[in-house]
């Protein structure tokens, strides 16, 4: 069986007359799947078609399975045996690796450049000081409410404890 997952841009879907699994990737998509390929050469995995469809699709069930922040490990694993036909596991895994790292500084430095556009600097640093603390204090907040019913259980299973003895005493008589 053969699963094809389009993971690059296709343009605008209401532009296509067909069906949208139809669709082909457009001029942008070429280019974000040509670097793709120019990724896994440094790597010396062939640069196939298929490889870089099971790297695709690799990546997109990683995505949806992801049980770990970031997927990490998911994507190592699922990219291994995507690719255990080209490379061995260790090449696989440093490929999906510096992949995951090369992507999340991309999103990093992406996402600064994003907050101090629309911010400014001094409007993104503000914004990210008044969000760490209130995180900060959202935590303390939460800590207090554990404590406090953590708290009131030990209370209620000493006063069930005491009740209890009362009883067999009771009973005893």
């Amino acid at each position: 069986e053969l699963l094809l997952v389009r993971h690059a841009d296709a343009g605008d879907p209401a532009a296509y007359p067909g069906p949208d699994e139809a669709r082909p990737i457009s001029a942008k998509g070429r280019r974000q799947a040509e670097r793709l390929g120019a990724f896994l050469a440094a790597y010396g995995i062939p640069v196939t078609f298929h490889t870089i469809m099971s790297v695709v699709g690799s990546n997109s069930i990683a995505n949806v399975t992801s049980v770990t922040p970031g997927g990490i490990g998911v994507n190592q694993a699922l990219n291994a045996l995507a690719l255990e036909s080209y490379t061995d596991s260790t090449t696989a895994t440093a490929y999906s690796l510096s992949q995951q790292l090369i992507t999340t500084a991309w999103n990093i430095l992406f996402a600064i450049a994003l907050v101090s556009f629309v911010f400014g600097w001094q409007g993104g640093k503000q914004l990210v000081s008044s969000s760490y603390l209130e995180a900060k204090a959202k935590a303390a907040s939460m800590q207090d409410e554990r404590r406090r019913k953590k708290e009131e259980k030990r209370e209620a299973d000493a006063a069930e404890r005491r009740a209890d003895l009362l009883a067999r005493f009771r009973r005893q008589g």
